[in-house]
Parts: C-alpha cells; structure tokens; sequence
C-alpha cells in the first residue's frame, strides 16, 4: 500500500518548486517589461532630441525669406534731415545690415554694403538683420536726398521671426534717383532702429575723385 503521508509531500514539494519557478519567470519577465519600457523612453528622449537639432540645422540651412514693406508714398512729414532723428541700437537688430545694390537671393541679407553708387543705379537697398521680431511690428523707413524727406514707406510683420532680413528698396519707378548726397532710416514702430545710413549717386559737389 502506497504511503499517502509521502506522496503528499511530495507533490506538495513539486507545486512549490514548480510555484517558485513561475514567480521567478515573471520577475524576470517583469524586469524584461521594465527595462524595454526604460528602453523605449530612452529612445523616444533621444529622438527628440535629435528632431530640436535637425529642426535647428534645417532653420540655419533653409533661412526665413526676406521681407520687404510695400505701399506708402511720398511723406508728408516735410524736412526733416536724418541727424534730427535719435537713432538707438536694440539688441534685437544688428547683424547684416547696411546699403546695397542687391541683397543675397538666399535669404534676403546685405552681404556687400556700399555707400556709393553710380548715376545709373537701378536699385538702392536698405536693410538690417532682425532677431526676436514680435507679430505686429511695424517696420518703417524714410529715405531722404540732401536732407528732405523723399520717400517712406511701412509694413506689419504678421507673424513672429526668431531671425530675418527686412530691406526695403527705391529705383526710378518709385522717385529719381538723383545725383548727390542720400541717406537711409530705418524704424521699428516708429522707434529708429540704427543710426542714419548715408549714401552717395553719381558724382557730389566738392568731393574729390581718387
């Protein structure tokens, strides 16, 4: 006759050991779960991180397009020579700015400043590098010949610009584009932006040629 007491702890003995296996397999599935999940967050931070530095380098390699204000007209605001107006320096403009013949086509930007050009000129440009820019602003700019107001002009960005290009341009279907002395001012909601850009056309009175 079988010995029941024996047989009894026997199974009794196999259920726990087969019991003990089965909760070791799931701490190890449990710890497997956590590190996949740590895992995952793991990549999914790092993938992030890369999309902020590929959205970076492509805003470097593919800059905002320049901006230009259109409209206005001749001003009415009479003589007003450029040294009376206080210019100041904001930190949010700077960088490439000045007069020019032609702005890079890439982003807008005066890469080459001149402050004399031939009689001839078809184009003046005025521009300056922007950071920060705020939806709303109104960028605005008088152009003034020997002096006198000749010609303004104003835009709104609708939009706000970490870093731009503004220019604006005159040529001879705006006003003529007359031999002498020329200056530049540009604002930002009526505030100047910079001190007044002088420039030259053609050939001025009392300067000697090299």
């Amino acid at each position: 006759m079988a010995d029941t007491p024996a047989t009894l702890q026997a199974e009794r003995q196999m259920y726990i050991a087969e019991a003990t296996s089965i909760a070791r397999e799931a701490e190890i599935l449990g710890q497997e779960v956590a590190a996949t999940a740590a895992a995952a967050a793991t990549y999914v931070a790092q993938m992030e991180a890369i999309n902020d530095q590929l959205v970076a380098t492509l805003r470097v390699a593919d800059p905002p397009p320049a901006r230009r204000g259109v409209g206005g007209g001749a001003s009415a605001l009479g003589s007003a020579p450029p040294g009376d107006v206080t210019a100041i320096t904001g930190e949010r403009f700077g960088g490439f700015s000045g007069t020019a013949a032609s702005t890079r086509e890439s982003d807008g930007c005066i890469t080459e400043p001149q402050q004399a050009f031939a009689a001839d000129v078809g184009r003046v440009y005025a521009g300056v590098e922007a950071f920060d820019i705020r939806a709303g602003v109104t960028m605005g700019v008088e152009w003034y010949y020997e002096g006198q107001t000749v010609w303004t002009e104003t835009f709104t960005l609708d939009q706000p610009e970490t870093q731009i290009c503004l220019w604006f341009y005159i040529d001879p279907s705006l006003l003529d584009l007359r031999e002498g002395r020329w200056s530049v001012q540009l604002f930002a909601d009526n505030i100047a932006v910079m001190a007044p850009m002088a420039f030259t056309i053609g050939t001025v009175a009392g300067d000697t040629m090299e």
